[in-house]
């Protein structure tokens, strides 16, 4: 894995302060001040997420370690500023001599950066320490690779002509985050593809522990000059990265790159799809350019990809809407936050004459739910359509899955004086049926509604009827007006490869 030593470019490391034993020697009166020796466990953040190994091979010939310890006292002024460097995962002691008396914040964060013997970078820096309220750690990139991580950490100590002893442990703030495709752009036809957080950059952290966990990120707008966080190059097929990107609804766009003439051309083909990262995580963003339009990226644990993917790669698809009949919008909408993808479709309830209150949004970036309600306040389920607005995905896609979620074919359902010959499904609980037919548009359009017992008797063999029909979807084609114009974003964005060539040789 040749690419795994680049990424310890710089890693900044959490110091959680556990006090693990003391030992104070007695005080005098005229002690006026006291030593303190802390004990840092190198090793503990990179167990916590599975890269201690990374990081122990990659040391010796391409990175550094530095731990930091800032010192505050009562009014939050920096008292004195320690460290060490080391190429080692072993402990090391840090200690403070003639300590004046009196209590004090201990702050510290560790930070990992590629030292090759020829060159050094690195990625973060701290800022503004002389005071408490305004010390921060800050990126110098908005790309951090495998081993980048940030963490807080503090403690506070009362001084009072003792000698303290401490031990403190790492702890992982940000998230281990892997970039995983299908195949590499260039098998897809693309040199290079980038995911953008849409909404905002976290661009540091405050180290003061009075911050709340809401308060401690250092937050910049994202939408003058959109930057990516992650990518993959080439022949890449998964790449690890670090991010302090977090959130319950982050807002990121998937953006392929094409060279034309001298320049890139972006294709934005997951656009603005909200997600839930916690922080601490460790994740993958995983996608398929080729099943993109109805299968939304995968975004959680890794342990949670190899289950999903084998569902869809058996055939069953995303298509999971509310099929509480009777509920309300806040319902409806409590289930799409649920969902770990989705976009915003017409944020609103717009009447539709002759079949009632109409919402929908994206749960893939051309599948879309849609909910019709019979009042203008949201209230009784009445109707619920997942419509496929890809014309090249056959229809048969969408039957296989239903059937593999556990709905029962019951045939063609065709009513007297009509032309309208569609396949009729019923869910295991008898309580839902589902129609699926073609739009006329293109696509597919797959219909729920309560389950009428009448329907049974318009049920023919799917061998006696004619082709399945086209008809014109009550949904029109979707679109959000409301959106930054495409054109523009497109502009402002950059890929990897133009801004700045980031050095993959190492592992």
């Amino acid at each position: 894995m040749k690419k795994m030593i680049y990424l310890m470019t710089a890693v900044i490391v959490a110091l959680a302060f556990n006090a693990c034993s003391t030992n104070d020697n007695p005080s005098t009166p005229s002690t006026t001040s006291g030593r303190a020796v802390i004990t840092l466990n190198t090793a503990a953040m990179y167990e916590e997420v599975g890269m201690a190994e990374i990081i122990e091979r990659n040391l010796p010939t391409a990175v550094s370690i530095s731990d930091t310890l800032l010192i505050y006292d009562q009014n939050g002024r920096l008292v004195t500023k320690i460290g060490t460097v080391t190429k080692s995962l072993e402990p090391l002691t840090l200690a403070v001599d003639d300590l004046p008396n009196g209590t004090y914040t201990l702050v510290g964060w560790q930070n990992g950066y590629l030292d090759d013997g020829t060159r050094v970078e690195k990625k973060f820096v701290l800022a503004d320490e002389e005071e408490l309220s305004t010390v921060k750690v800050l990126q110098l990139d908005m790309i951090h690779l495998c081993a980048d991580a940030v963490g807080l950490a503090s403690a506070t100590v009362t001084v009072n002509g003792n000698s303290i002893e401490t031990t403190i442990t790492p702890k992982l703030v940000g998230s281990i985050f892997d970039l995983k495709s299908e195949k590499s752009p260039q098998e897809y036809g693309f040199v290079e593809i980038d995911l953008y957080r849409m909404d905002q950059v976290t661009a540091g952290i405050w180290l003061d522990p009075a911050r709340s966990e809401e308060d401690r990120w250092v937050i910049q707008d994202q939408y003058a000059d959109p930057y990516p966080f992650a990518y993959l190059d080439k022949e890449d097929t998964e790449y690890l990265h670090y991010t302090l990107e977090h959130g319950d609804d982050m807002i990121l766009s998937l953006v392929t790159w094409t060279p034309v003439n001298d320049n890139f051309e972006p294709n934005e083909i997951v656009r603005e799809g909200h997600h839930k990262l916690q922080d601490g995580s460790n994740v993958v963003y995983y996608f398929d350019v080729d099943r993109i339009s109805y299968q939304p990226p995968f975004f959680g644990p890794k342990d949670q990809l190899p289950a999903w993917k084998a569902d869809r790669d058996a055939g069953i698809l995303v298509n999971d809407p509310c099929l509480k009949w009777g509920c309300n919008l806040a319902e409806v909408e409590a289930h799409k936050q649920a969902k770990q993808f989705w976009a915003v479709g017409n944020g609103q309830l717009e009447f539709w004459e002759g079949t009632g209150w109409h919402y929908w949004y994206y749960v893939a970036p051309h599948f879309t739910e849609q909910y019709i309600f019979e009042t203008e306040d949201g209230q009784n389920l009445i109707d619920v359509m997942c419509i496929c607005h890809d014309p090249n995905v056959p229809l048969d896609v969408f039957t296989k899955s239903l059937l593999l979620q556990g709905y029962t074919y019951l045939g063609k359902l065709h009513y007297p004086d009509t032309e309208d010959y569609d396949d009729l499904f019923q869910s295991a609980d008898g309580q839902t049926g589902v129609l699926v037919y073609a739009n006329y548009n293109g696509g597919c359009i797959i219909e729920y509604c309560p389950f009428d017992p009448e329907d049974l008797d318009y049920i023919i063999p799917a061998n006696l009827a004619p082709a399945s029909r086209k008809v014109q979807g009550i949904a029109p084609k979707p679109h959000r007006s409301s959106l930054n114009n495409v054109k523009m974003r497109n502009d402002s964005m950059k890929p990897m490869r133009a801004l700045k060539a980031h050095d993959r040789s190492f592992q």
